[in-house]
């Protein structure tokens, strides 16, 4: 994939005059491998360049991109918010110079979402309201966990709840062909206990913890990795 994105890439820069500049984009969950992969390919693209550009505008380049690696790496890894700071808040304002462009899947869904106005069923367009916070799992043990019934939290483990109502109740197979976007209760709780074993015997507990999770993130308008492969 990557050397196709610098072929792609070469060949524009080779036949600039001829056609529009090609948009390419490389999407991945880890902020880590977006970096090191952008590091890798300006380092190829720059041995390329060597040959056919003038020394002052490889300079330019090459120190362009270094300066913004630069930037980033003075970001905390856990600051997503202020990675990538030289793009603009919406995709749609993102210019052919932001191209090639390497960045983590959430990074692209809040510049996408900046365009619209996220909710459980769909989007509609809100100029000036406030982005929608996303509900991590640092979100979810911080600010929800505690506010759930005692009576049904005890004992458990709220990684493995938030892993089990993002990947099974929101993100199985079958919830591709529910409305709702998630399992009923019933469908949840006859799942085959040898495809999955972690809340076999605690089904019902973790479906009203998921009700309760349901509830809260409603009334707080927020919205979770699941709602947004849903919309």
């Amino acid at each position: 994939m990557l050397f196709k994105m610098l072929w792609i890439e070469r060949t524009f820069q080779t036949n600039s005059n001829d056609v529009p500049r090609p948009r390419q984009m490389f999407v991945t969950k880890s902020r880590v491998l977006a970096g090191k992969v952008e590091e890798y390919f300006l380092k190829l693209l720059e041995s390329l360049n060597v040959t056919s550009q003038s020394p002052e505008n490889l300079r330019k380049l090459v120190l362009a991109k270094r300066n913004q690696t630069d930037d980033d790496n003075l970001v905390d890894l856990d600051d997503e918010d202020n990675w990538r700071s030289d793009l603009p808040r919406k995709f749609s304002e993102l210019q052919d110079s932001h191209f090639p462009l390497f960045l983590t899947f959430d990074r692209l869904c809040d510049l996408i979402e900046a365009d619209f106005d996220v909710s459980e069923k769909g989007y509609s367009h809100k100029e000036n309201q406030e982005p929608r916070t996303f509900v991590s799992y640092e979100l979810f043990q911080n600010h929800y966990w505690p506010h759930f019934p005692q009576r049904l939290i005890k004992g458990l483990d709220p990684a493995l709840v938030f892993s089990e109502v993002m990947g099974i109740i929101k993100g199985s197979e079958n919830t591709t062909t529910s409305d709702r976007g998630y399992l009923d209760r019933k469908t949840y709780e006859e799942l085959s206990e040898r495809t999955q074993s972690t809340f076999a015997t605690q089904r019902s507990t973790i479906y009203s913890i998921f009700e309760a999770y349901q509830i809260q993130k409603r009334q707080q308008e927020n919205y979770d990795a699941a709602d947004r492969l849903e919309n």
